[in-house]
């Protein structure tokens, strides 16, 4: 049911859950963890159906990722810490992204209108910065991101509703942001 990944991506994928528990973008595609991104590909009835939209959370996620508009820039800070975070949790995250990166995931998160991820992901910078309890400030952490943000679609959902609303926030797709390689 799922595009092979290596075909869409030139390298091997991996996925922080079984294929039983991955949850459908939509009926047509899936959310697929490479590294600490989350790309969107299509499943293998709708192989060429990625939209505009597609390419551009991808490019989010790429190695050439595109700074110069708002919604590309939050949509890349935003998903570099949600990989963190779904990869190995919210302390992870805090302990792996310079200040600077965290400080750019919370206002790509208050971008799109998440205001209290970006306040836990201040919350946490200080926990970890304590290094306190951290054991027992990790799963309530966890618990609390995912109650905010319970799967990838919900992160895709939020996006579509941004760029629908606001289109000239993202620059256009360049030729290269549809070709494979540059993923990851």
């Amino acid at each position: 049911m799922l595009a092979v990944c290596e075909t869409l991506t030139g390298a091997e994928c991996r996925t922080g859950r079984s294929k039983s528990n991955r949850k459908p973008l939509n009926d047509e595609k899936i959310g697929v963890l490479y590294g600490n991104h989350i790309y969107i590909v299509s499943l293998e009835d709708h192989m060429d159906e990625l939209t505009d939209y597609d390419f551009i959370w991808n490019r989010a996620c790429s190695v050439d990722p595109v700074r110069d508009c708002p919604g590309d820039r939050a949509l890349a800070d935003l998903l570099r810490a949600h990989g963190c975070a779904m990869n190995g949790g919210v302390l992870h995250t805090v302990e792996r992204l310079s200040h600077e990166e965290i400080s750019n995931a919370e206002s790509g998160y208050r971008f799109y209108g998440l205001h209290p991820i970006a306040h836990l992901l201040s919350r946490a910078e200080m926990i970890f910065e304590a290094n306190q309890n951290l054991e027992e400030h990790e799963s309530q952490l966890d618990r609390e991101y995912v109650k905010i943000i319970p799967d990838d679609s919900y992160l895709y959902q939020c996006f579509l509703k941004h760029i629908e609303a606001n289109p000239l926030d993202y620059a256009p797709l360049r030729e290269r942001d549809k070709e494979t390689e540059n993923l990851g």
